[in-house]
């Protein structure tokens, strides 16, 4: 992984920008793979039935920067493990194209690579499964879902099991969307 942004738009695809922020060791960021996350957030958007051209960013950040962001958008004094701007709800964090040309600009999502190494470790799991689950749940986010309700919680844990099977809650709890952002 690079400090350059790794875009890809082709007909008919979607532009997903993905890159590190300057919050991120470079060492952090080496063992990612932006084309299986890529895939994976191509994956959401396609069983959602989003247009193609369709974008939104996803910045791997560390800690401190995820506290700042929290802090400031949500005026809570602690790292959370993603957060999500929609663009649609005036939500959108300034992220590397400040005047996007997508069809339809999502917005940006923002993941502690270290909260899911952290959170991985307590629920058994590998930590890249860790961060795909923060990235779906970031992509549902932005697509509209929450789980602020309990109904709304069950909804929006069966679309994140659906594309990462039911492995990412075992064990966490009802109440484990409640950290998210």
């Amino acid at each position: 992984m690079t400090g350059e942004p790794d875009t890809t738009t082709e007909p008919g695809s979607f532009s997903i920008d993905i890159e590190p922020h300057a919050s991120l060791p470079l060492a952090d960021a080496a063992g990612v793979d932006i084309e299986e996350l890529r895939r994976l957030i191509a994956r959401v958007l396609t069983a959602e039935d989003l247009e193609p051209g369709t974008g939104l960013t996803l910045l791997l950040a560390a800690n401190e920067y995820l506290r700042e962001l929290n802090r400031e958008y949500r005026e809570t004094d602690e790292p959370t493990d993603v957060l999500a701007f929609g663009a649609s709800e005036g939500e959108e964090f300034p992220s590397a194209d400040d005047e996007p040309d997508e069809a339809e600009y999502l917005g940006d999502i923002v993941v502690s690579l270290s909260l899911a190494r952290e959170q991985a470790l307590a629920a058994g799991i590998e930590p890249v499964e860790e961060l795909h689950h923060l990235v779906v749940h970031g992509v549902l986010h932005l697509l509209g879902y929450d789980h602020e309700e309990p109904a709304d919680d069950e909804v929006m844990r069966a679309q994140e099991e659906s594309f990462l099977g039911s492995r990412i809650h075992a064990g966490r709890g009802a109440g484990s969307h409640a950290q998210h952002g």
